[in-house]
């Protein structure tokens, strides 16, 4: 909404808003179950790191608009302190989008090894993807309710689309270098991300 149908400085307002409810949803989306985090926690972060990344472009390309202390803020409440505007806020996406692609490299790495299990013990030859939650059994009855409706399904398509969003973000930040260090920094994590891909992709079952 704040890029599609707001002009400055309502649209500068509308994203402040999003990040801001994200940052607080994040305090509150439950925590990692067997080191695998939630969908709902990996679905904050995505939307978060979506709304970081626009609010970047919107003050790459229109200013602040005089919110400079909120978009100050709304990037260290996604982690990223002491740098300059769009860059703090370029970074935190990029953050962002990283949490979601390591979440979601752990829930298709717990599906894989699941569904190999099952096939070792003749209990399924298929290759479905498995919910990254604990059976049900396991939960209470308000857990059990909670997982029926936050838990969704990680494609590897999923994975790579985070490290392209990633990618991007940090493709956003070469404009703002000011020397060759921070250049070479920002290819070098470009050409890191890429190389991630490449692995993944290569490691995926023909």
């Amino acid at each position: 909404m704040g890029t599609q149908f707001a002009l400055p400085p309502r649209a500068h307002a509308v994203l402040l808003d999003a990040c801001d409810l994200y940052a607080a949803a994040l305090e509150h989306a439950p925590l990692a179950q067997n080191e695998v985090p939630s969908a709902s926690r990996l679905d904050v972060l995505s939307n978060g790191g979506y709304a970081l990344h626009a609010l970047a472009e919107l003050v790459d390309e229109c200013g602040t608009y005089g919110l400079d202390t909120a978009c100050t803020l709304a990037a260290q409440r996604a982690g990223v302190k002491q740098l300059p505007l769009p860059v703090a806020l370029y970074a935190a996406a990029a953050l962002w989008f990283d949490q979601v692609a390591q979440g979601q490299g752990l829930v298709l790495h717990q599906s894989l090894a699941a569904a190999t299990a099952a096939t070792v013990s003749g209990g399924t030859s298929s290759t479905e993807s498995v919910p990254a939650v604990p059976p049900t059994s396991s939960l209470g009855d308000e857990d059990q309710q909670d997982s029926v409706f936050t838990t969704s399904l990680v494609a590897p398509a999923s994975l790579l689309e985070s490290l392209y969003d990633q990618i991007n973000s940090k493709l956003a930040l070469i404009p703002h270098t000011q020397d060759p260090t921070s250049l070479y920094q920002v290819t070098k994590d470009v050409g890191h991300l890429l190389s991630r891909a490449e692995t993944f992709v290569q490691s995926m079952p023909p």
